[in-house]
């Protein structure tokens, strides 16, 4: 059966990005951290491959970014070097960078890129990986600013007494509130940092590393946790998980926290912790078909 690893992405095309697993790549990819980044068409056909494995040899990635003209950003990080880089490619798949960040090692979780070309990264760090850790760095790697919130130092307390939702089921290490969160960019310029949260924390940060807005939506349906963020023009389309699966709500909301709309779809093949675009009218999911075949369902709200 296919599936995914990570998130899903988009472009102004409408072209959708996503890091697929079936019976080839579980073959050919170990760990999950070497699989390649996917570009579908909207007609459903490959339109390129962006491999971390073939370009970056003993780089281990994990999320990636996609710029609207289709460039790809991926964070990964080297085992070997304890380093954390930013790798970008070309729209057509062929390697444009790979920039050391100006860190001390974390596993990196979540990537975005501003437009003038900083690079927001979130990540886990310390004793056993529980503690939060984001910061902004320049095109050449240089840190801009660390961040690090109240919240996300009670974060790191919380899963420092194992307390679900943030201690993984049946781990000693990380941080459920880092590693499940979400992060796009949005019109206004910021980066919108989604915590793993009930109600959904969002962090807006601006390119200089400031966090210029904190937002807390509260889920249109009790039990649920924020776990997925895409953005449109002045918007941003939280999804709210139940706990372990893609079912749950979309809550639409503005810059400002303030609520848009909500989507409950009641077709089974629109999860929405598959959605992979957003736009007021058009939602875009990845959906899991017969075999290793994946398919693209599309969703017009009315």
């Amino acid at each position: 059966m296919g599936g995914l690893a990570g998130k899903s992405r988009c472009d102004a095309e409408g072209n959708i990005y996503f890091r697929p697993t079936d019976s080839d790549t579980a073959e050919r990819y170990h760990p999950t951290s070497a699989l390649p980044v996917r570009r579908i068409r909207p007609d459903g056909s490959l339109g390129g491959s962006f491999s971390i494995s073939d370009t970056s040899p003993g780089l281990l990635g994990t999320d990636f970014f996609v710029t609207t003209g289709g460039k790809v950003y991926q964070v990964a990080r080297s085992e070997s070097s304890r380093s954390v880089y930013v790798v970008s490619y070309s729209p057509e798949g062929s390697l444009e960078s790979k920039v050391r960040l100006e860190t001390e090692f974390f596993l990196p979780y979540q990537v975005a890129v501003f437009r003038s070309g900083e690079f927001l990264v979130s990540g886990v760090r310390g004793s056993y990986n529980r503690t939060p850790f984001t910061a902004v760095y320049g095109n050449n790697g240089n840190l801009i600013r660390e961040i690090y919130e109240p919240e996300d130092d009670d974060a790191r307390k919380r899963a420092e007494a194992g307390e679900p939702g943030f201690r993984p089921d049946n781990m000693q290490s990380s941080n459920d509130f880092v590693t499940h969160g979400d992060v796009v960019l949005g019109s206004d310029g910021n980066a919108y940092l989604l915590r793993a949260a009930s109600p959904a924390l969002i962090y807006a940060v601006s390119s200089k590393g400031e966090v210029v807005r904190t937002l807390r939506v509260d889920s249109p349906t009790p039990g649920l946790l924020a776990a997925e963020l895409k953005s449109a023009d002045g918007l941003l389309a939280i999804g709210f998980l139940e706990h372990g699966r893609n079912t749950g709500v979309i809550q639409v909301v503005d810059f400002r926290g303030n609520s848009v709309a909500s989507y409950a779809p009641e077709d089974s093949r629109m999860y929405p912790g598959l959605l992979a675009c957003y736009t007021p009218n058009r939602l875009v999911f990845v959906g899991l078909a017969n075999g290793d075949n994946l398919r693209l369902n599309i969703a017009e709200p009315k």
